[in-house]
């Protein structure tokens, strides 16, 4: 009779002893990751379009708000200016009389970064109920309301509101 212990066993039946995964291992991971990624993609290809959307939501409100600071705290009437057919905004001063550089009435580009042209992506649509938002020294708003929606979700900025704010709303708020 012949041992086993003497000859050993076959390679097949001996424990594994180098640490490692096999094939079958990998693939199962691999497997699953890609049914997780699968699952996952349709939520992440809205997020990029709402990010774009909202952020630049944030930016036409922050500009706006700095203009009406800046009307307040220069006491003198800013003017936030839409070009639809360019998709671009920006602030212009108004001239006053107290004003050497500028004639009354005149407007002219808010010196600095603030004044420069801004663009709007073009992955937005935009509509408005006008074109230029009138900022005055004593803290008041030209009533008005920018739309930007991205496909079916929309963001609605508005000056419409009674304290002389600027409001981002969620949704087409007409």
């Amino acid at each position: 009779m012949i041992s086993i212990r003497r000859f050993g066993l076959p390679a097949c039946f001996k424990k594994r002893e180098a640490g490692g995964f096999t094939l079958m291992e990998i693939i199962l991971v691999l497997v699953l990751i890609t049914v997780m990624a699968a699952l996952a993609l349709p939520n992440f290809r809205g997020s990029f379009g709402n990010i774009i959307l909202h952020t630049s939501a944030n930016q036409i409100a922050s500009l706006m708000r700095y203009a009406q600071a800046r009307a307040v705290t220069r006491m003198q009437t800013i003017e936030f200016v839409l070009d639809q057919e360019g998709r671009t905004y920006r602030l212009l001063q108004i001239g006053t009389e107290e004003d050497h550089q500028a004639e009354s009435g005149s407007s002219q580009r808010v010196p600095g970064r603030w004044g420069r042209p801004f663009s709007i992506s073009p992955e937005l649509d935009m509509k408005v109920t006008q074109t230029r938002f009138q900022f005055t020294p004593d803290g008041k708003i030209s009533p008005g309301r920018i739309f930007l929606c991205q496909k079916d979700k929309c963001c609605t900025l508005s000056t419409e509101d009674q304290r002389s704010r600027v409001l981002i709303l969620k949704g087409r708020v007409e």
